[in-house]
């Protein structure tokens, strides 16, 4: 079997279901001292995605390797390590959202705040022992997504004006996706600011697609009234591109 052959291989595993079994074929590659090309890597990638414990390690794992085979990561590679990164997060979000509602003496609407704020009212008839357990299990989980999120920013992810640079390192200019991408994984106001600020440098202009991601995150974030200021500048700026 040659690279061709392999390649096929390992992205019939993540396409067909079978994902992680695709590092198996890789590792059956090596073994047979056949070399991986882009299009390896690639499959490889894609393949991160569907492992939610590992996968964003293993992505910048082969990264490195890449950069130790001297195969020059493009574009869309870059966009694919982001993409794991951004898959990641969003697994671990919904996961907490779920042990949120899944707290038995939340009582929570779809309207309420109380999931973003520890510090909502409960009901008058709530007894101090109940409130007490309530507000425990409410600290257990915002420790365990702060946790979450040290993990992932720390220990996987460099950082968004990091990242940029390595690419820069590569020569590799990012493109619309990888901006979009990356507002996923902006942790302030001043990485969405840099990230405007970036995408303006590059001449590119952010779609819709990034401007409702943006809108989302601060509602998510800061309340619907913030997110609705977002909307407004997103209107004005396509005016003003239209002019």
């Amino acid at each position: 079997m040659n690279v061709i052959t392999y390649n096929a291989a390992i992205q019939a595993l993540v396409i067909c279901g079978d994902p992680l079994h695709a590092f198996d074929i890789y590792q059956e590659m090596q073994d047979n001292n056949v070399e991986p090309d882009g299009h390896t890597f690639s499959s490889l990638l894609a393949a991160c995605s569907f492992d939610k414990v590992e996968g964003p390690s293993t992505a910048f794992k082969l990264l490195e390797e890449m950069k130790s085979l001297q195969i020059q990561p493009d574009i869309y590679i870059f966009n694919s390590v982001l993409k794991v990164m951004r898959d990641f997060k969003v697994s671990t979000e919904e996961k907490r959202s779920q042990l949120f509602k899944s707290m038995p003496s939340a009582d929570v609407t779809e309207e309420s705040s109380c999931v973003h704020d520890p510090m909502y009212p409960l009901d008058e008839e709530t007894s101090e022992g109940e409130s007490s357990e309530l507000h425990s299990e409410e600290s257990v989980l915002q420790e365990g997504h702060n946790n979450d999120n040290d993990l992932q920013l720390h220990h996987y992810f460099p950082g968004v004006e990091e990242f940029v640079q390595m690419m820069a390192v590569e020569n590799v200019s990012p493109d619309v996706r990888t901006f979009h991408l990356l507002l996923y994984m902006t942790s302030s106001k001043e990485e969405e600011d840099y990230l405007m600020e970036l995408m303006k440098s590059c001449n590119i202009s952010p779609d819709a697609t990034f401007y409702n991601t943006l809108i989302k995150k601060k509602a998510a974030k800061e309340g619907v009234e913030e997110a609705k200021v977002s909307k407004k500048c997103m209107y004005l700026i396509v005016i003003e591109l239209n002019i």
